[in-house]
């Protein structure tokens, strides 16, 4: 299989050789090592206490090495199978196996069903700051085929206030208390948070060529779908204990597995001065410029435009961007681009012209000196338009790039 990769990038002219796309995954890592992982160099969080529950084939550290893809570059993994049977390529529905251990009640109670196979990762952590905030990606081989079918892995965040015993999930989708599951992000609902995962022997070599990022992607990574990017925030009083505890388990059987993917240093107890900084953004809505809510994060919806089958911004679309980046920029956002088409021409066609054009815009903002780490690119192509009509002004608005700040 790794030879078809091979063959793949021969034929595309790149020098890279199959072994030089992986996910690497170690599961020999300790609970305290795993959460130092999670918490990179931040040093104003004091931890102690660090604790994991489950198969130690279930956990571990992953890094991806030899592309520019995917979510991100290296973190932690908590799996309802064996950690390293995330790596891909993507050959098949069903990869899975029950590793016979214990599930946990009050998982079994969210999801009103027998839970089995659950990872946990535990540990105390006093803030000096006043928010708490950290990236996941929630991954399943339960998608699409089991959406709605009463069968969800699930998983939870917890933040356990250890003076009030207080308890809050933050595994929650954007903007709702509804914890995620591939019920509720998936192609139908809450599409726009989620990304499927093409099998690798069900696409002819030329869907491949030209869907270079797909192609990646389920080499990489074995799972059918899985979300973008999310964040889990909340506010904390700085000095006070808290406990983390980060589960998922398999529910109903032990087969079909999820995994939860959490970003290497990125939990931070300092969202809160971030956050002020996205609300007091000095930038008026426009007809191209938006923001809203998404739970605890504000989102700004920068809306560029292109001509019918172009990729390139024109220069109105540039002095858009131009007239935002410096601010962007200062402010330090991570950002997701996400590009559009029309609905003419050809299904494919539109998912390559979608991505090109996010790619575009990404490549514009990391010359000019855009952190490369925080800014991500992504083709939605034609399924997420603003308008349905046919009309070449209705057309016209769904040819466009979306910046999404975080």
């Amino acid at each position: 299989m790794r030879n078809s990769l091979l063959l793949f990038f021969l034929l595309l002219g790149f020098a890279l050789s199959a072994q030089d796309v992986d996910l690497r995954i170690d599961t020999t890592l300790s609970a305290e090592a795993l959460v130092k992982n999670l918490l990179g160099g931040n040093r104003g969080i004091e931890v102690k206490e660090a604790d994991f529950k489950g198969a130690r084939q279930a956990a571990g550290s992953f890094k991806i090495i030899g592309a520019e893809c995917c979510f991100f570059k290296e973190g932690i993994i908590l799996s309802t199978g064996e950690a390293e049977h995330a790596r891909g390529p993507n050959m098949k529905s069903s990869s899975g196996e029950a590793l016979g251990t214990r599930g946990r009640n009050h998982l079994a109670r969210m999801a009103r069903n027998v839970s089995m196979d659950a990872a946990m990762l535990q540990f105390d952590f006093k803030p000096s700051g006043d928010s708490l905030a950290f990236e996941f990606v929630f991954a399943s081989e339960e998608y699409p085929e089991f959406v709605n079918r009463g069968v969800n892995d699930v998983f939870v965040f917890l933040l356990i206030d250890m003076e009030t015993n207080e308890i809050k999930n933050l595994a929650t989708v954007p903007g709702t208390k509804e914890p995620i599951s591939i019920d509720n992000i998936n192609h139908r609902r809450n599409h726009r948070l989620y990304n499927n995962n093409s099998y690798w022997s069900g696409q002819k070599m030329d869907f491949w060529k030209e869907n270079l990022e797909k192609a990646l992607m389920a080499n990489v990574l074995q799972f059918d779908g899985y979300t973008v990017p999310l964040i889990a925030s909340a506010k904390v009083i700085p000095g006070r204990w808290y406990k983390m505890s980060l589960e998922i388990s398999d529910i109903g059987d032990g087969l079909y597995d999820s995994a939860v993917f959490l970003k290497a240093g990125s939990f931070t107890d300092r969202a809160g001065e971030d956050s002020e900084q996205k609300v007091d953004l000095e930038i008026e809505d426009t007809d191209w410029l938006h923001s809203r809510k998404e739970g605890d994060t504000t989102v700004l919806e920068l809306q560029l435009y292109f001509d019918h089958d172009e990729y390139k911004l024109v220069d109105s679309e540039m002095e858009k961007l131009s007239s935002v980046a410096d601010e962007l920029k200062a402010k330090s956002f991570s950002i997701l681009v996400k590009g559009h088409t029309d609905n003419k021409g050809e299904e494919t066609y539109n998912q390559t012209l979608s991505e090109r054009r996010a790619k575009e815009v990404r490549l514009m903002l990391l010359n000019r000196g855009f952190d490369a780490e925080k800014i991500k690119a992504i083709g939605r192509g034609e399924y997420e338009p603003l308008e349905k009509g046919e009309l070449e002004e209705q057309q016209a608005k769904n040819r466009r790039v979306e910046l999404w700040l975080y």
